[in-house]
C-alpha cells in the first residue's frame, strides 16, 4: 500500500498549528517540523555542539538559548543559512523515522507540517501541497499578539519567507483559516475526502 504524503505550509500567523490539529483529530498522523527542531535543540547533543561551534554565546551547559539564536539569524542572512544547513539533516532523519513508522502502522495518509516547505524547495517530497492562508490584517493581529513579538521581528520573518500569494499559487489545496474554525474544519474534511478519491 502506497502512503500518501501531504505537505502543509503557510506563512507565520496563518493558522498552521490549529489546522494540523484538525488533521490529527481526523486520524491523520502529523509530523511537526518546528516542534521537532525544538526537541532537537533540547536533546540532540551532536546538534547542540554544532550550534555552539558556529554561534558564540548561544549555548551554555548544553542549553540552546533560542531567543539569542533567533536574534542572530533574523539579522544575518548568512548566519540563518548556516543554521538551516546544520538543522535540516537532523530534521530529515526524524522525518524519515516518522514516515517509516506510519508505513509500519499502515496509515494511508500522513501530514508533514513544514513552515519553510517552499523556501527549502522540498515540495517534491510530497504528493499534495496544502497552504494555510488568512488576510494580512488577521495575520498581523495574530502575530503581534505573541509574547516577545515586535513589528521589526515580524517584518524580518516575512522578508525571509516566500509571500503568501506565491505559496497559494503553488498549492494543490488552500485552507483559509480566517473564516472561522468550522469553515476551516469543513475544508480539511473535504480535502481528505478528495485525496482519498484521487488515490
Amino acid at each position: 500500500m502506497k502512503i500518501i504524503k501531504l505537505g502543509l505550509t503557510g506563512s507565520i500567523g496563518m493558522g498552521k498549528t490549529r489546522t494540523t490539529l484538525m488533521f490529527k483529530n481526523l486520524g491523520i498522523p502529523v509530523f511537526d517540523a518546528d516542534k521537532k527542531v525544538h526537541e532537537l535543540f533540547d536533546k540532540n547533543i551532536k546538534l547542540i555542539k554544532l550550534i555552539e561551534k558556529n554561534f558564540d554565546g548561544v549555548v551554555k551547559n548544553n542549553y540552546v538559548n533560542r531567543k539569542i539564536l533567533g536574534n542572530i539569524v533574523f539579522q544575518n542572512k548568512k548566519k540563518k543559512e548556516i543554521l538551516e544547513n546544520l538543522v535540516h539533516p537532523f530534521v530529515r532523519i526524524e522525518r524519515n523515522k516518522f514516515t517509516k513508522s506510519a508505513i509500519r502502522n499502515k496509515f494511508p495518509i500522513v501530514l508533514y507540517d513544514i513552515p519553510l516547505l517552499f523556501e527549502t524547495k522540498s515540495e517534491k517530497h510530497y504528493d499534495h501541497i496544502i497552504v494555510v492562508s488568512a488576510s494580512k490584517f488577521i495575520q498581523t493581529k495574530r502575530v503581534l499578539n505573541r509574547a516577545g513579538m515586535t513589528n521589526d521581528i515580524f517584518k524580518n520573518i516575512n522578508m525571509s519567507q516566500i509571500s503568501d500569494y506565491k505559496k497559494r499559487s503553488k498549492a494543490d489545496f488552500i485552507i483559509y483559516s480566517g473564516l472561522g474554525v468550522a469553515h476551516a474544519f469543513k475544508n480539511v474534511k473535504l480535502i481528505i475526502g478528495k485525496i482519498r478519491n484521487y488515490n
